[in-house]
């Protein structure tokens, strides 16, 4: 118990404006340029302030050393292309995807504001950390907002001991009157990858029957984990499967 309360006192409490700044100023020196930093920071602190660690400040560490060794270009130059005046896309230089996504959605919702309807698609991205951020951006604004992404191939298909599909993630946002958007922001997997780090961030094993090893075996040992099963548990998994794949 000393041991807790003695970390409990060495624990600092920022406002969210000094946690933005501080993402900000750390994704800066790793080398990535402003405006991409501050879209970084913004999404991270998104989805901490929900309790959405798995894809909140805890990622800045792997940011940061994907900037620096140069998977993630962090000098991205966005270019967006009109295909037809409701849809867009945009390139994003292999650069952060919470830059190219809140651009995407701010794009939408102009083109919204125009037309009534929009599709914004973007390609050479990397991570978006959580979708449900910028759809509920679009919400803020009054606007239906869905979203949808690929990912790594990460996900078992129903039956199956190998991976065929990504955790997928879909979003939806809606404006409620006199309150925060409706909100959905779900992995087609059982979780998304991004929890399995977490856990093994928090010295937690696995919930059962969520990810398998490399011989497609169930494995509550994050380490051991290679693979994740589609939402909808062992006898239902077609259903995440369906909608991931």
């Amino acid at each position: 118990m000393s041991l807790n309360r003695d970390w409990e006192n060495q624990m600092k409490r920022s406002s969210v404006k000094e946690l933005h700044q501080f993402l900000i100023t750390i994704l800066e020196k790793a080398g990535t340029r402003s405006e991409s930093a501050s879209a970084v920071a913004k999404a991270l602190c998104s989805a901490s302030i929900k309790g959405v660690d798995s894809h909140g400040v805890r990622l800045l560490p792997h940011y940061e050393k994907v900037v620096r060794g140069g998977r993630v270009n962090g000098k991205s130059q966005l270019k967006v292309r009109e295909v037809t005046p409701v849809a867009i896309e945009i390139n994003a230089d292999n650069g952060f995807g919470h830059y190219a996504s809140y651009l995407a959605i701010e794009e939408g919702i102009q083109r919204a504001k125009t037309y009534g309807i929009s599709m914004i698609s973007v390609i050479h991205s990397s991570h978006l950390g959580a979708l449900g951020s910028y759809v509920e951006e679009a919400a803020n604004e009054g606007f239906l907002a869905f979203g949808f992404s690929n990912t790594d191939t990460l996900v078992l298909p129903h039956g199956s001991k190998k991976p065929f599909h990504g955790t997928n993630p879909i979003a939806f946002a809606a404006p409620v009157d006199n309150h925060t958007p409706y909100l959905i922001d779900m992995a087609t997997s059982c979780v998304p990858w991004n929890r399995v780090a977490d856990y093994g961030a928090q010295g937690r094993s696995l919930p059962d029957d969520i990810a398998v090893d490399k011989n497609g075996q169930p494995t509550k040992n994050h380490k051991e984990a290679v693979a994740l099963k589609a939402f909808g548990g062992n006898d239902y998994s077609y259903k995440g499967a369906a909608l991931g794949g």
